[in-house]
């Protein structure tokens, strides 16, 4: 069996390697695969195009469906006759306004959810995000993120948990977008070094708040990894005894997948964990991590928990460890995967799935015309948010600069009615 893969990403990143690279390489030979990604063209020759047809399944992730790539999807869909797999780890069509990607995401919200409502078969990462999906396409599946074992494993660290002769290290490890989310452990962490002092100190990778940034005995490193097999060695270096995994309370973050437990687990790490989906599907609470309410006493109470519990820490990351290697392993966990694919073949070889709540029928003039119509949407919300932003800030302002203002906002939301 033959997939062509178009990604957003390159083969080496996270998300690639997690959800398609590594499962996909673990199968070979019973699936070889060619990789398009962020270097996609807008336009292919005849030649090109056949080439890319000889697949015999399409797999599309993420956010490859974009202005740029509608002529390439639209070939795919309507002249390739093969079946078409759209897959996604992240609620990307309900980014919330204050995440750094809302504004650059926007415009790829009606591709997504129209190129998906027309392919055979969606695959998510959990259970949350298959039942959002599910109104835009029903035949939805969920694949758990799995584990490399060539790059995440190791022999449980014992030693850390008996020879220790430095601070207690409290950490977390995440991308700039978590900011939101470290806001709901502020308070806590701070109430921790007052407790505590000298006894702790506190490690940021990849993400930190200014008001964690100005608490002493914090270390923080910015550094963007674009391969992820970089990643593995570089976590264990960062000597955490306990990570943390907040999460605000958003419909965006319970769609999440629990790669953080599996990644903190696999290093040996005990874990706090916000008492949401993405984790509390996974983890088993006082056993293989800690869950809590994201408030400053829950968090506080868990941390505290474990720092003056060093017998407990280590009994939930010897207990995660085992955990996560028996049931997230890529080496005895992909059947699943090569199953899921052989029967979105087997039953959808010449047909395409259609949304039955979106009664979206598989035509070309549909598909651009929901595509058209989802566009003026999010033009019409953005407008608006501009607005709500722009009235704001008129409160302060002197009453001539307030009149002409008004005047320009008022003709601005006519023109973006008028273009409904």
């Amino acid at each position: 069996m033959h997939i062509s893969i178009f990604s957003s990403e390159y083969p080496e990143n996270a998300c690639s390697r997690i959800r398609l690279h590594d499962i996909l390489k673990s199968l070979q030979p019973k699936i070889t695969y060619t990789w398009t990604g962020v270097d996609a063209k807008a336009t292919y020759s005849n030649e090109e195009i056949r080439k890319l047809f000889e697949a015999d399944i399409f797999i599309i992730q993420r956010s490859f469906p974009r202005p740029g790539t509608i002529e390439l999807l639209d070939k795919i869909l309507f002249e390739s006759g093969k079946p078409i797999i759209y897959e996604t780890d992240d609620l990307l069509t309900e980014i919330p306004p204050d995440h750094i990607y809302y504004t650059a995401f926007a415009p790829y919200r009606p591709l997504i959810l129209s190129f998906m409502a027309n392919c055979d078969a969606v695959i998510t990462s959990t259970d949350a995000l298959k039942s959002k999906y599910e109104p835009y396409n029903a035949h939805c599946f969920v694949l758990d993120n799995l584990l490399n074992d060539k790059l995440w494993y190791q022999p449980f660290p014992n030693n850390k948990f008996h020879h220790r002769n430095r601070p207690l290290t409290i950490g977390f490890c995440g991308s700039p977008t978590h900011k939101p989310d470290l806001k709901c452990v502020e308070e806590a962490i701070e109430r921790i070094y007052e407790k505590y002092v000298d006894q702790v100190q506190f490690s940021f990778f990849g993400c930190i708040t200014d008001r964690l940034k100005r608490l002493p005995n914090t270390l923080y490193q910015e550094k963007y990894l674009r391969n992820y097999a970089e990643f593995p060695p570089l976590l264990r270096s960062l000597e955490f005894d306990i990570g943390l995994a907040p999460l605000e309370n958003t419909t965006f973050n319970s769609c999440k997948s629990n790669i953080k437990f599996l990644e903190y687990s696999a290093c040996g790490i005990p874990g706090i964990y916000s008492n949401l989906s993405p984790y509390n599907n996974s983890v088993i609470d006082g056993k293989t991590g800690i869950l809590t309410e994201n408030t400053s006493d829950g968090w506080f109470n868990s941390i505290s928990n474990l720092i003056e519990s060093p017998v407990l820490s280590h009994q939930i990351a010897k207990a995660a460890y085992n955990d996560i290697w028996k049931r997230f392993s890529l080496s005895s966990n992909t059947n699943n995967w090569l199953a899921t694919i052989e029967r979105i073949i087997d039953t959808n070889q010449n047909s395409r799935s259609t949304s039955v709540a979106k009664e979206i029928t598989l035509n070309r003039a549909m598909w651009q015309q929901t595509i058209d119509y989802e566009q003026k949407i999010a033009d019409l919300s953005s407008n608006l948010n501009q607005t709500q932003n722009q009235l704001k800030w008129l409160e302060n302002q002197p009453i001539l600069r307030v009149l002409k203002l008004l005047k320009k906002l008022l003709h601005n939301m006519n023109t973006a009615i008028d273009h409904i």
